[in-house]
Parts: structure tokens; sequence; C-alpha cells
């Protein structure tokens, strides 16, 4: 799961490809044992609230909050040591045909302005930003509603 800025939501949508490093989330078992869930759809859940927290730490200015689930080969994919517990990963590339579906919500430049450049266990933990996830869920879209965003 990747968090992207607007910019490159509108970039990816159109059809051009996105050059990493991207920071992503990976739903895997350092994750799921980090949030004592099972792998699967309970570490999948886990992962796209810890992409949403991390599109906050550096992406958001309040604007929309936007991840995108992606499905690319491991070989493009790097962990992130000092958040691998976080299941962070780094992408090296990624394409519109990578992309599975995708997740949008509200953003809040409140909140925004609180996480920007913390970790993201220290972003988790604020308590603005428990209220944006837990209140302001983000919501579901098909991979062909990608064309109604360019």
């Amino acid at each position: 799961m990747v968090p992207l800025d607007p910019r490159q939501m509108l970039a990816i949508a159109g059809g051009a490809d996105l050059d990493g490093p991207l920071l992503g989330i990976a739903a895997n078992d350092a994750l799921a044992q980090t949030f004592g869930v099972e792998p699967g759809e309970q570490a999948e859940a886990a992962a796209l609230q810890m992409a949403d927290v991390a599109g906050m730490t550096g992406l958001y200015d309040g604007d929309t909050r936007q991840v995108v689930v992606i499905f690319v080969p491991t070989t493009d994919v790097t962990v992130v040591p000092e958040e691998a517990g976080n299941g962070a990963v780094s992408v090296d590339h990624l394409s519109r045909s990578a992309i599975q579906s995708f997740f949008t919500g509200p953003g809040d430049a409140g909140v925004a302005k609180q996480a920007r450049g913390v970790s993201l266990d220290d972003a988790w933990a604020l308590p603005a930003m428990q209220r944006l996830i837990f209140e302001q869920p983000l919501g579901w879209h098909d991979q062909a509603e990608l064309t109604g965003i360019a």
C-alpha cells in the first residue's frame, strides 16, 4: 500500500509511471506481529491504516488522503530497516498497471502538521491521528475509477 500526494495521484491516473523511492507499507509478517493480527485480511487492514499514517507524516498538507493498493515484484521493493516492524518498504517504481485498487478520504491540515516528519509510531500515537483514522476511514475505489481522476 503506497500513499500518494495529489500530484502523484494525477500523474499515475493519467498513465505516467512514478519512479521511487516511494514509501509503502506491506501487509507482511512483521506488520502482523506488531499489530497482533493474523496474516491476510487483518494484516491488510492494518497496512492500510499504517499507509494512511505514513502519508500524513510527509505527503499530505490537509489534502485528500490517498493510498493505492499495488502488486509489484519483490525485486522492486526494499524493507525500510528503521520502520520494518511497521511493514515499511521502499518501492522503486510504480506504474498504473500495478494498482489493484485505491482508497481516499478527507484530509486534515492540523493532523498533517502534527505528524509531519515524525516516526510512524509517533504519528500513530497522536490522539488527533487516531480520531481521523477511526472517524474518517478511507473509502475503497476500484482501479477503473482512476480514469475519473485524470
